[in-house]
């Protein structure tokens, strides 16, 4: 007997709105725009993953989308 891959989708993707509302609090907090490295710094979050969230395109986990709106409150 053959055992399927048991392969599940882990991860959220950020929703549209959830994106306008981390871009605008990024704009409003940071006038100069923050690097992906300085995001990654203070976020202790990679910049793959952090291209991730903001791409919107692949999905992360949960505590990755946490770490990124607890550092901007």
């Amino acid at each position: 007997m053959r055992k399927s891959a048991n392969k599940r989708n882990r991860g959220v993707i950020l929703s549209l709105q959830g994106s306008n509302k981390l871009q605008s609090v990024i704009q409003d907090n940071y006038k100069s725009k923050l690097t992906l490295e300085e995001l990654s710094d203070h976020t202790c979050l990679s910049i793959n993953t952090i291209c991730k969230i903001q791409g919107r395109s692949e999905p992360v986990d949960k505590r990755s989308l946490q770490c990124i709106f607890d550092y901007f409150n």
